[in-house]
């Protein structure tokens, strides 16, 4: 990502993971959001376009619902804070480079670059409209490994950002 992120020139930066297939509409939804200066980042909502495929790969589609539209809806309409997922998702060129582009030594870069973005008083947006399809995994060994990283990450970004989050002045006690 920091890579490519040295060869863009535009105001915002767009990132599909490779097994993602975005809806035509998905960039317009999302770079809307970008018109209050607040924001640097816009998530959209991903969808398993698989979930037929294996009785694993349908309850990942059953997680990617409530995941996509009760947790990020719901912690963008009760604390607006919803995450950067780091897939079907827009940042800011400009807030991106100031914090050092995205941290190469985590797990999950997308944590990472959420609780950068609002410890420095940026704001993330989530679209339930930006729609995306993605494959799920379906097997159970490839859920463990997907998952324990995931984990792994968040915890990192946790012992990286905790004290920082508790002191923020950007961030309620509620939030």
């Amino acid at each position: 990502l920091n890579a490519a992120l040295e060869h863009v020139t535009g105001d915002i930066v767009v990132v599909f993971d490779a097994d993602h297939r975005p809806h035509a509409d998905v960039i317009r939804r999302l770079v809307r959001h970008f018109a209050d200066p607040v924001v640097a980042a816009a998530q959209g909502r991903c969808v398993i376009n698989n979930g037929a495929d294996s009785p694993l790969a349908h309850l990942i589609s059953i997680d990617y619902t409530a995941g996509y539209l009760v947790n990020e809806y719901g912690r963008q309409a009760m604390f607006g804070l919803p995450a950067y997922g780091g897939a079907n998702c827009a940042v800011r060129t400009s807030a991106l480079r100031q914090l050092g582009g995205w941290y190469p030594l985590t797990v999950t870069e997308d944590t990472d670059l959420t609780l950068r973005l609002v410890l420095s008083g940026y704001r993330v947006r989530y679209d339930v409209t930006a729609v995306d399809e993605e494959e799920g995994v379906v097997t159970l060994g490839a859920y463990w490994r997907q998952r324990y990283r995931w984990s792994r990450g968040h915890q990192q970004v946790w012992r990286d950002f905790n004290r920082k989050t508790w002191a923020s002045p950007y961030l309620s006690l509620v939030q």
